[in-house]
């Protein structure tokens, strides 16, 4: 094997006869060569060339790439196989790849002095590549960017994570620290989300016993607390028998503002007729997110079993996360949000003016793919005289809280973080309408 040697026509003869294969990559050359533009081999059979010398000046990445082809095909041909067998993709081809290309500065290309490039030359050529990638999921997620992880990466860690048979299952605290909010998902081109992949990664080490519950508990004892009879309470409207609707406000709103939930419920037996039942409990969000799959399968059961007696209402939810468990798990009960029925129905008379101030909305990740509960919470705004601003991250493309896949309890620091960047999005007061967000 001889590198970098030069070439001439007088001396070919020579190299042809004492190697097996011959590689011309680059400089002039008078005499114009026959190639195959599939193999790059010459009328020589031993001749293969590539480089300037097959693209002139066009683009040195173009003479790379030919250099590759050519390489591969002197390959084969020393070790006698088929020239042309399997050689897709190479060069220019269409690829799957979605590259943002938008905010990227275009600079011009460098044009060799010489026949070829200096050292310096070839650097500031290179240079140039933007070096294609994706990655939209990388830069909208602050999980994966804080781990340095893109999906391919993240989805290798969590497979050897779960092999381990023996000794600390290093990345749980990896796992126990994505949102599960489906941003990730929302803005990939191909819908590679990383939140539904997690949630099935914790419900397996859950199963197998290699999740201890301990990251968990607080929020699982909390839900448990408030699903029992200290906490829960199924009604109808006082005086009726039968309720047409029932007023789910969730675990989150009851606890942390329970003066709405009288307010909010006195609001919907004037505007609605047929009854409005009251139900307190939670859904089981946080069993759900902590991979906890059977209490979280019998939580809905028994919630679906209580509105079943109450004669199958309509639900209205206060609650975005209760909103979403509801309409993926009980698909034959009508679910409403409360800020559709107060866009339906009007607003109680006592609410304040907003005087023109402008409010970031923040949508709930439980509700991207809620296009009637977005418009419902602009037009309620507007009509209460706020002006609105759209974050970069909104409606489909909403970033979490901090609050989501109950990582305040597994990372409190990163859940502060999570909450940190989102605020960072706007100098203006921001717009929550989910209990948890707030």
């Amino acid at each position: 094997l001889e590198l970098n040697s030069e070439v001439t026509p007088e001396k070919l003869t020579d190299i042809i006869a004492e190697y097996d294969g011959v590689y011309i990559g680059t400089g002039e050359w008078k005499e114009k060569f026959d190639i195959d533009e599939a193999t790059l081999q010459t009328q020589i059979e031993k001749v293969f060339i590539g480089g300037k010398l097959v693209t002139g000046n066009e683009s040195v990445i173009q003479a790379v790439a030919t250099g590759r082809s050519a390489a591969v095909s002197l390959d084969r041909f020393v070790q006698k196989k088929s020239l042309t067998a399997s050689r897709g993709k190479e060069g220019a081809y269409e690829s799957v790849l979605e590259v943002e290309i938008n905010d990227q500065e275009v600079l011009p290309r460098i044009l060799p002095k010489d026949i070829a490039f200096s050292r310096e030359e070839a650097i500031d050529e290179a240079l140039r590549c933007i070096q294609c990638e994706c990655h939209k999921c990388v830069k909208a997620c602050i999980h994966l960017q804080k781990e340095k992880l893109d999906p391919k990466a993240y989805i290798r860690t969590i497979n050897q994570n779960e092999r381990i048979i023996l000794g600390d299952h290093y990345a749980n605290k990896t796992i126990n620290s994505c949102l599960e909010c489906g941003l990730c998902g929302a803005v990939c081109p191909t819908g590679i989300d990383m939140g539904e992949i997690i949630k099935e990664t914790r419900r397996s080490m859950v199963s197998k016993e290699k999740m201890p519950q301990s990251a968990h508990d607080f929020a699982l004892k909390d839900m448990e607390y408030t699903n029992s009879s200290y906490f829960e309470l199924v009604k109808h409207e006082p005086g009726t028998n039968n309720s047409s609707y029932v007023f789910y406000p969730g675990c989150q709103l009851s606890a942390t503002y329970p003066d709405y939930v009288i307010k909010v419920y006195k609001y919907l037996m004037e505007k609605i007729q047929g009854g409005v039942g009251l139900y307190l409990g939670c859904c089981g969000a946080p069993a759900d997110f902590a991979g906890q799959e059977e209490q979280f399968k019998n939580s809905m059961a028994k919630i679906y079993a209580n509105i079943e007696n109450l004669g199958k209402p309509v639900v209205i939810t206060a609650c975005s996360t209760c909103f979403n468990n509801f309409t993926t798990g009980m698909g034959d009960i009508e679910i409403k949000s409360l800020w559709e029925v107060f866009n339906e129905n009007g607003l109680p008379s006592d609410v304040k003016l907003g005087d023109g101030k402008i409010l970031a909305v923040h949508d709930a990740c439980t509700t991207r793919k809620e296009k009637n509960i977005h418009e419902s919470i602009r037009n309620i705004a507007k009509s209460l005289n706020y002006k609105i601003e759209e974050p970069k991250y909104t409606k489909e493309t909403t970033k979490c809280c901090g609050f989501g896949g109950v990582v305040y309890f597994a990372n409190k620091e990163f859940s502060k973080e999570v909450t940190e960047d989102r605020i960072k999005e706007s100098d203006n007061d921001f717009l929550a309408y989910c209990a948890m967000c707030r």
